[in-house]
Protein backbone atom coordinates (compact mmCIF):
# COMPACT_ATOMS: atom_id res chain seq x y z
CA UNK A 1 0.00 0.00 0.00
CA UNK A 2 3.09 2.20 1.03
CA UNK A 3 4.42 2.17 -2.49
CA UNK A 4 1.40 2.50 -4.22
CA UNK A 5 0.98 5.54 -2.84
CA UNK A 6 4.54 6.80 -2.90
CA UNK A 7 4.07 6.08 -7.31
CA UNK A 8 0.50 7.83 -6.98
CA UNK A 9 2.07 10.67 -5.36
CA UNK A 10 5.52 10.77 -7.78
CA UNK A 11 3.07 10.92 -10.83
CA UNK A 12 1.11 13.46 -9.71
CA UNK A 13 4.17 15.38 -8.85
CA UNK A 14 5.22 14.62 -12.43
CA UNK A 15 1.98 15.79 -14.22
CA UNK A 16 2.29 18.93 -12.06
CA UNK A 17 5.87 19.38 -13.19
CA UNK A 18 4.78 18.93 -16.48
CA UNK A 19 1.91 21.27 -17.05
CA UNK A 20 4.07 24.01 -15.11
CA UNK A 21 6.88 23.51 -17.78
CA UNK A 22 4.10 24.02 -20.42
CA UNK A 23 3.19 27.12 -18.84
CA UNK A 24 6.54 28.26 -18.64
CA UNK A 25 7.06 27.85 -22.62
CA UNK A 26 3.40 29.13 -23.39
CA UNK A 27 3.40 32.60 -25.06
CA UNK A 28 1.78 35.17 -23.18
CA UNK A 29 -0.90 36.93 -24.34
CA UNK A 30 -0.38 40.83 -23.97
CA UNK A 31 -3.35 42.98 -24.85
CA UNK A 32 -1.60 46.22 -26.82
CA UNK A 33 -3.64 49.80 -26.85
CA UNK A 34 -3.62 51.61 -29.48
CA UNK A 35 -1.44 54.82 -29.28
CA UNK A 36 -2.43 58.40 -30.16
CA UNK A 37 0.44 60.65 -30.37
CA UNK A 38 0.39 64.33 -29.80
CA UNK A 39 3.81 65.60 -30.92
CA UNK A 40 6.33 68.03 -29.24
CA UNK A 41 6.13 70.80 -32.01
CA UNK A 42 8.12 74.17 -32.48
CA UNK A 43 5.81 77.25 -33.56
CA UNK A 44 7.17 80.67 -34.70
CA UNK A 45 5.86 83.52 -32.00
CA UNK A 46 2.97 85.92 -32.99
CA UNK A 47 2.02 83.96 -35.95
CA UNK A 48 -1.75 82.79 -36.29
CA UNK A 49 -2.44 79.76 -38.67
CA UNK A 50 -0.23 77.23 -37.36
CA UNK A 51 -1.39 73.39 -37.98
CA UNK A 52 -0.45 70.91 -35.77
CA UNK A 53 -1.22 66.44 -36.36
CA UNK A 54 -2.29 64.79 -34.38
CA UNK A 55 -1.67 60.62 -35.28
CA UNK A 56 -2.82 57.45 -33.89
CA UNK A 57 -1.69 53.59 -34.73
CA UNK A 58 -3.83 50.90 -34.41
CA UNK A 59 -6.13 48.25 -35.68
CA UNK A 60 -8.96 48.49 -34.09
CA UNK A 61 -12.77 49.30 -35.66
CA UNK A 62 -13.98 52.38 -34.35
CA UNK A 63 -17.67 54.23 -34.40
CA UNK A 64 -16.88 57.05 -32.36
CA UNK A 65 -15.09 59.60 -30.48
CA UNK A 66 -14.66 62.10 -27.69
CA UNK A 67 -11.97 64.31 -28.74
CA UNK A 68 -10.55 67.00 -26.14
CA UNK A 69 -7.22 69.00 -26.17
CA UNK A 70 -5.72 71.58 -24.34
CA UNK A 71 -2.80 74.09 -24.32
CA UNK A 72 -0.96 75.24 -21.17
CA UNK A 73 -3.22 74.89 -18.22
CA UNK A 74 -6.37 75.67 -20.06
CA UNK A 75 -6.43 79.61 -19.28
CA UNK A 76 -9.32 81.33 -16.79
CA UNK A 77 -11.94 78.48 -17.93
CA UNK A 78 -9.94 75.83 -16.23
CA UNK A 79 -8.88 77.75 -13.42
CA UNK A 80 -5.23 78.47 -14.38
CA UNK A 81 -3.28 81.36 -15.49
CA UNK A 82 -2.52 81.00 -19.49
CA UNK A 83 -4.30 83.25 -21.83
CA UNK A 84 -2.27 81.99 -25.03
CA UNK A 85 -1.35 80.50 -27.41
CA UNK A 86 -4.72 79.88 -28.07
CA UNK A 87 -6.66 77.26 -30.62
CA UNK A 88 -8.54 79.14 -33.48
CA UNK A 89 -9.95 75.66 -34.86
CA UNK A 90 -9.73 71.93 -34.36
CA UNK A 91 -10.85 69.47 -37.59
CA UNK A 92 -11.46 65.80 -36.49
CA UNK A 93 -12.56 65.34 -40.26
CA UNK A 94 -10.56 65.98 -42.76
CA UNK A 95 -8.22 63.66 -43.86
CA UNK A 96 -9.00 61.70 -40.80
CA UNK A 97 -9.96 58.37 -40.10
CA UNK A 98 -13.41 59.67 -39.80
CA UNK A 99 -13.09 61.20 -43.22
CA UNK A 100 -14.96 58.35 -44.97
CA UNK A 101 -18.02 57.98 -42.71
CA UNK A 102 -19.09 60.88 -39.89
CA UNK A 103 -21.80 62.22 -38.87
CA UNK A 104 -20.57 65.74 -38.67
CA UNK A 105 -18.33 67.47 -35.60
CA UNK A 106 -20.35 68.11 -32.70
CA UNK A 107 -17.96 70.83 -30.91
CA UNK A 108 -18.62 72.08 -27.78
CA UNK A 109 -22.80 71.92 -27.23
CA UNK A 110 -22.79 74.18 -23.94
CA UNK A 111 -20.15 77.02 -24.64
CA UNK A 112 -18.64 78.78 -27.51
CA UNK A 113 -15.10 77.95 -28.34
CA UNK A 114 -14.09 81.83 -27.27
CA UNK A 115 -15.14 81.07 -23.97
CA UNK A 116 -12.12 78.44 -23.43
CA UNK A 117 -10.11 79.07 -26.49
CA UNK A 118 -6.98 76.75 -24.61
CA UNK A 119 -9.68 74.16 -24.39
CA UNK A 120 -10.80 72.34 -27.49
CA UNK A 121 -14.05 69.84 -27.06
CA UNK A 122 -15.20 67.96 -29.99
CA UNK A 123 -16.64 64.37 -31.01
CA UNK A 124 -18.08 62.60 -33.98
CA UNK A 125 -19.77 59.49 -34.72
CA UNK A 126 -19.31 56.85 -37.83
CA UNK A 127 -22.47 57.42 -40.25
CA UNK A 128 -23.91 53.72 -40.18
CA UNK A 129 -25.20 54.43 -43.76
CA UNK A 130 -21.91 54.53 -45.19
CA UNK A 131 -19.63 52.46 -42.83
CA UNK A 132 -20.64 51.89 -39.19
CA UNK A 133 -16.71 51.62 -38.19
CA UNK A 134 -13.62 52.84 -39.34
CA UNK A 135 -9.86 51.66 -38.57
CA UNK A 136 -7.84 53.82 -35.79
CA UNK A 137 -5.02 54.17 -38.00
CA UNK A 138 -3.92 57.85 -39.85
CA UNK A 139 -4.75 61.28 -38.84
CA UNK A 140 -6.81 61.72 -35.86
CA UNK A 141 -7.09 65.90 -35.84
CA UNK A 142 -5.58 69.13 -37.37
CA UNK A 143 -5.08 71.68 -34.86
CA UNK A 144 -4.96 75.21 -35.77
CA UNK A 145 -3.04 77.58 -33.27
CA UNK A 146 -2.35 81.13 -32.92
CA UNK A 147 0.51 82.20 -31.38
CA UNK A 148 0.16 86.29 -31.48
CA UNK A 149 1.09 87.82 -28.61
CA UNK A 150 3.32 85.43 -27.37
CA UNK A 151 7.32 85.63 -27.82
CA UNK A 152 8.63 82.49 -26.02
CA UNK A 153 8.31 79.49 -23.66
CA UNK A 154 7.02 76.38 -23.72
CA UNK A 155 3.45 74.97 -23.21
CA UNK A 156 2.13 71.51 -22.60
CA UNK A 157 -0.17 70.14 -25.41
CA UNK A 158 -2.41 67.20 -23.96
CA UNK A 159 -5.28 65.48 -24.92
CA UNK A 160 -5.22 63.42 -21.58
CA UNK A 161 -6.33 65.52 -18.06
CA UNK A 162 -7.84 67.96 -19.88
CA UNK A 163 -9.69 70.59 -17.76
CA UNK A 164 -8.71 69.20 -14.70
CA UNK A 165 -9.36 72.62 -12.98
CA UNK A 166 -12.99 71.56 -13.46
CA UNK A 167 -13.56 67.81 -12.67
CA UNK A 168 -10.94 65.44 -10.68
CA UNK A 169 -8.35 63.97 -13.32
CA UNK A 170 -9.88 65.69 -16.04
CA UNK A 171 -11.44 64.70 -19.63
CA UNK A 172 -9.43 61.93 -21.89
CA UNK A 173 -9.31 62.06 -25.52
CA UNK A 174 -11.18 58.53 -26.17
CA UNK A 175 -12.63 55.86 -28.85
CA UNK A 176 -15.93 53.87 -29.09
CA UNK A 177 -16.24 50.62 -30.75
CA UNK A 178 -18.95 48.87 -32.20
CA UNK A 179 -20.55 47.88 -29.26
CA UNK A 180 -20.29 51.33 -27.74
CA UNK A 181 -17.43 49.76 -25.33
CA UNK A 182 -14.33 51.87 -24.97
CA UNK A 183 -11.17 51.27 -26.66
CA UNK A 184 -7.76 50.85 -24.68
CA UNK A 185 -5.66 53.88 -25.80
CA UNK A 186 -2.00 55.25 -24.75
CA UNK A 187 -2.02 58.79 -25.13
CA UNK A 188 1.75 60.47 -25.59
CA UNK A 189 1.02 63.77 -25.26
CA UNK A 190 2.98 66.97 -26.28
CA UNK A 191 4.43 70.43 -25.96
CA UNK A 192 4.31 73.68 -27.94
CA UNK A 193 7.56 75.93 -28.05
CA UNK A 194 7.39 78.90 -29.31
CA UNK A 195 10.57 80.16 -31.17
CA UNK A 196 10.76 83.88 -31.88
CA UNK A 197 11.21 84.72 -36.01
CA UNK A 198 14.39 85.81 -37.23
CA UNK A 199 14.94 89.51 -37.39
CA UNK A 200 13.83 90.73 -40.89
CA UNK A 201 17.36 92.86 -40.55
CA UNK A 202 19.47 90.12 -39.98
CA UNK A 203 17.70 88.05 -42.79
CA UNK A 204 18.11 90.66 -45.51
CA UNK A 205 21.55 91.34 -44.26
CA UNK A 206 22.33 87.81 -45.16
CA UNK A 207 20.83 87.81 -48.42
CA UNK A 208 22.04 91.03 -49.48
CA UNK A 209 25.88 89.46 -48.22
CA UNK A 210 25.24 86.29 -50.47
CA UNK A 211 24.33 88.64 -53.50
CA UNK A 212 27.33 90.95 -53.19
CA UNK A 213 29.58 87.55 -52.86
CA UNK A 214 28.37 86.45 -56.05
CA UNK A 215 29.03 89.62 -57.49
CA UNK A 216 32.36 89.37 -56.94
CA UNK A 217 33.29 86.03 -58.17
CA UNK A 218 31.35 87.34 -61.54
CA UNK A 219 33.80 90.24 -61.45
CA UNK A 220 37.53 88.51 -60.97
Amino acid sequence: MLRKFVNTLHGLMLRASLALLALAVMPIATSRADVITVPHVTLLANTPGQTVLITISGATAVAGEDFFAQIGDGGTFNKGTNTKPIFTNVDILTGTIFAASNTGATRDPNNPESAHPLIWVDGTTTNTSISPTVTDSGLLATLTIDTTGVTSGTFPLILSGVGSGLTTGGFTTDLIGANNAPISLTINNGSITIAAPEPVGLALFGIVLIVTRRRRRKLT
